[in-house]
């Protein structure tokens, strides 16, 4: 990644269908959700 996303980018990604994500986005939310398992349960949680 070359800049720091938003919070309300990284609470789009990580809540939304991951059918239709392009290929850099699927990367940033593998790195997100490797370094957070916290974040995982939370979204299992809402979603």
């Amino acid at each position: 990644m070359t800049r720091t996303l938003s919070a309300r980018t990284i609470a789009r990604l990580v809540t939304t269908n991951r059918d239709n994500l392009t290929k850099s986005e699927t990367v940033t939310i593998a790195a997100i959700e490797s370094g957070g398992p916290l974040l995982i349960a939370a979204r299992d949680i809402i979603t």
